[in-house]
């Protein structure tokens, strides 16, 4: 092993002298002088501009360096890169040109670049080198870096198991695995990937897994190899940053494109940036048409673009040369975008996890941050799943003339009038663009398919959105807009108001005074005693409609006794039939938090014991050998809709011809992952 710099000897004791030196400065015990790091990886923290550590890093590096496996989930923006790459350069203070020593597995592009910076940034006086391994890349760079023997290796699934089969790279030496993001990784669309690269890695390695939704059920992450793990979970009672404020805007779909104009112009500051979410890469295709003709500089990032330009559009919006980035939920996970103030969800996430992943690209690292939600009624079950995963309540907004701070996790609507118009400017500009009116339809069926694919609400948002539909227009204006857009919209209430309580007479009346006089007489006495009666009641039902429907709803804070499912004693729950000091509840007090964290999604665990428990029988004819097991996946018949007949899944998802290899580990792969580049450069 070599060591270019670097002696072990005065390490240590310049390492404690330095210790000394700083406790003698009166600094806090608790910072980084504390814990013992070498000089390179001390300097690197001190030149970052880090002064103390996070609540995830100060507990995290000492386990870590212990040499246990960690299982860590933060909130976004706490400093989770950080906390696995300090241990790093602690364990590994010498460049080794036996080969890689460490492997950091990322679920995007964005991502891993991301981590790549960081590292250079935070090791660079460390002799330590880094690479990285992503797909779209040249492929003859990447044999290239690699044959450099760097000791660092920071990849993409795919592309990292592609270059392990074209050169038959050994993974022996690697010691420090970690899988960022580690719920998104183990989810199903790596999971092929990641099952042959696990196969590769030693056992004596050290496994961590950090994310910002981690669910408490370690079984979860049993194809991670993990041995004797430790459970970290910080902030599970505060999952978002007190810094944050959440506005929700209840709208119809087709109002969607006026508010999120109105915000962009007249609600978020000129000089502040705004990150905008969008379900389908159409959508977010045509709204930068949309934006280009009014004259916002946006730019945008989705799957569908290639390498280089997801790189641009980054790097454009992070020089502040566009004021507007429009993503898929591409760009949900890890990214860090400097100064960043406001996200806007145009389609309102599934899961939400999700909810948090977007939501934490903002107030991060201290700076205060705004996110901006648009729900439709049919969104409106996930956002109360949202609701009682953040355990917060239903609170509507108080319309108020005076002019103060807006509060946070507030549920309003938008004023009708900047709608009329704005409405008609932007149809205009539809009509006169080709390419945005022929985008309209196209964005129709990308939502059809995505409604689809969508994982539906629990039960429980579900049966409380149906009694809340009634009430979902009735809602007060929200805070964030102008008070003379509020006051001309109480105004035009005001109007509706009045022509809503002209009743014109029924038949029954009509008739009555000419048919049956003193039965109308009666009726009309009757009406006039009660009508009052009936108006003081439908104005009780109307304004406390949505909070009694949700009395219910409310998900205390995790809290000890909550997870062990004990309820608390409330003043408010006094109405309650059950007997709090008798009454054994039927779920957990955390199982909204923990089905909201899993990587599962909303399957029950019947489902999941049921698909665990399966038997798949053995073929007695020699004509199933061929085709597998018998009740197997690939034994299913679908409906081909363009042959017009039943055939196989593989056939109906076009995999039928796929050629495929087996590698070492026994595993069929397709034959696209070796194609013989590596032979053909080395020859």
């Amino acid at each position: 092993m070599e060591c270019d710099n670097v002696d072990d000897d005065f390490d240590i004791s310049e390492a404690r002298q330095l210790v000394k030196t700083m406790n003698r400065k009166n600094r806090k015990a608790g910072g980084f002088q504390s814990m013992g790091l070498s000089v390179a990886t001390f300097n690197g923290i001190i030149k970052k501009g880090y002064k103390i550590p996070t609540p995830i890093q100060r507990k995290a590096i000492p386990i870590i360096l212990s040499g246990r496996d960690v299982v860590s989930m933060a909130r976004t923006g706490s400093g989770k890169t950080a906390a696995f790459l300090i241990p790093l350069f602690e364990k590994f203070p010498c460049h080794s040109p036996a080969g890689p020593r460490a492997l950091i597995m990322s679920p995007t592009r964005e991502l891993a670049i991301q981590t790549l910076n960081f590292t250079k940034e935070l090791g660079k006086f460390t002799p330590l080198k880094a690479t990285i391994i992503l797909g779209g890349d040249k492929m003859e760079e990447q044999f290239a870096a690699l044959h450099k023997s760097p000791d660092i290796i920071i990849a993409t699934p795919g592309r990292f198991l592609h270059i392990l089969m074209e050169m038959n790279l050994s993974l022996k030496s690697i010691e420090y695995v970690v899988f960022d993001e580690g719920d998104r990784l183990f989810e199903l669309g790596f999971a092929e990937q990641l099952s042959e690269t696990l196969k590769r890695l030693p056992r004596s390695r050290q496994t961590l897994i950090f994310s910002a939704t981690l669910p408490k059920n370690l079984v979860e992450f049993a194809r991670a190899g993990l041995v004797d793990p430790i459970l970290l979970r910080l902030d599970l009672h505060s999952k978002l940053s007190q810094d944050l404020k959440l506005a929700h805007i209840t709208c119809l779909p087709e109002e969607k494109n006026v508010i999120i104009v109105h915000l962009l112009g007249k609600v978020i500051h000129k000089d502040e940036q705004a990150v905008v979410f969008f379900a389908t890469k159409h959508h977010v295709e045509s709204f930068q048409m949309l934006l280009t003709d009014l004259g916002f500089g946006c730019t945008c990032i989705h799957s569908g673009l290639d390498p280089s330009a997801r790189n641009l559009a980054l790097k454009k919006f992070r020089s502040r040369t566009a004021r507007v980035l429009l993503v898929t939920d591409v760009a949900a996970r890890g990214v860090d975008i400097p100064h960043l103030d406001n996200v806007i969800n145009f389609h309102f996430p599934a899961q939400p996890k999700l909810f948090l992943h977007r939501v934490g690209r903002v107030a991060r690292a201290g700076r205060r941050g705004v996110a901006y939600s648009l729900v439709d009624p049919e969104e409106l079950p996930y956002l109360l799943d949202v609701f009682m995963f953040l355990g917060k309540e239903w609170k509507v907004c108080q319309s108020s003339n005076k002019q103060v701070e807006w509060e946070s996790d507030c549920v309003g609507r938008a004023p009708r009038s900047i709608m009329s118009s704005l409405a008609a400017r932007i149809e205009s500009i539809s009509s006169e663009n080709s390419s945005l009116e022929s985008m309209k339809k196209v964005c129709v069926n990308a939502m059809k398919r995505y409604l689809q694919t969508r994982p539906n609400a629990s039960w429980e948002s579900i049966r409380r959105a149906k009694d809340l539909r009634d009430a979902h227009f009735s809602l007060p204006v929200h805070q964030i807009f102008d008070n003379s857009a509020e006051k001309e919209d109480v105004t035009n209430n005001e109007i509706l108001g009045v022509i809503r309580q002209l009743k014109l007479p029924t038949i029954f009346e009509a008739l009555g005074k000419h048919v049956n006089p003193e039965a109308f007489a009666t009726m009309t006495k009757k009406r006039k005693l009660h009508d009052h009666i009936i108006a003081r009641r439908a104005a009780q039902r109307a304004v406390g409609q949505t909070n009694n429907v949700l009395k219910n709803l409310v998900e205390r804070k995790v809290s000890l006794t909550d997870q062990l499912g004990v309820c608390n004693a409330n003043d408010e729950m006094s109405d309650n039939l059950e007997n709090i000091d008798f009454f054994v509840p039927y779920s957990r007090g955390d199982e909204a938090t923990e089905n909201g964290l899993s990587i599962t999604g909303t399957k029950s665990q019947f489902c999941l014991d049921a698909a665990a428990a399966s038997l798949d029988l053995p073929n007695d004819e020699s004509q199933q050998v061929h085709g597998g097991v018998a009740g197997s996946h690939s034994r299913k018949l679908v409906w081909d809709r363009k042959r017009k007949r039943f055939t196989g899944m593989d056939a109906a998802q076009g995999k039928a011809n796929m050629k495929r290899i087996k590698t070492e580990s026994g595993v069929w792969i397709p034959a696209s992952y070796k194609t013989d580049k590596w032979v053909i450069i080395i020859n």
